[in-house]
């Protein structure tokens, strides 16, 4: 539940049991007020520091998620994703992709971003980032979760406990 806990300057409004001109305000922003459309109405974060690793050529969940509950069916979700990630071996390509609950949201089997090791033995790290907008037409309790595979058995790794990766879900108003 979304508050606001800061000064409100705004019009004495009676709509929604809300009347307030000055002062706090504590209570569920979605119930009672009406942001305009392109306004961020509730966000959520998520943060994993363990490290997860596969060498699978299918998409495989990183653990690391979060769950939204839209207030309209007409709402976008936007998912934001950041942290780093290591592609093992020579010319290892590492796919990183969006499922919300079972639903795979990136073209087929390539994902929504991709980014190679190029020419290296050893592989190497790269902070990668993603941001996809989604219009899950529901107000039921939705699951986004980050998902990669890789091109070859060669594998991947993604975060450390020394550097951790996010995802940020929030819904826009539409």
């Amino acid at each position: 539940e979304m508050c606001i806990r800061d000064r409100i300057r705004t019009p004495a409004r009676t709509e929604n049991n809300l009347s307030h001109t000055t002062g706090s305000l504590s209570g569920s922003v979605a119930e009672r007020i009406d942001f305009p459309e392109g306004h961020i109405i509730q966000a959520f974060t998520s943060t994993v520091s363990a490290a997860r690793t596969s060498n699978s050529t299918s998409f495989q969940p990183s653990g690391l998620y979060a769950t939204i509950t839209p207030t309209s069916t007409s709402s976008k979700i936007v998912i934001q994703y950041g942290g780093p990630q290591h592609a093992n071996g020579n010319d290892c390509h590492m796919y990183t992709t969006i499922y919300r609950g079972t639903t795979h949201l990136g073209p087929s089997n390539e994902g929504l971003t991709l980014w190679s090791t190029g020419a290296s033995s050893t592989g190497r790290w790269k902070n990668c980032s993603l941001i996809y907008t989604d219009s899950p037409n529901t107000t039921s309790a939705t699951t986004y979760e980050i998902w990669y595979r890789v091109n070859n058995s060669q594998g991947w790794f993604c975060y450390s406990t020394s550097y951790r990766v996010s995802m940020t879900v929030m819904e826009i108003k539409a």
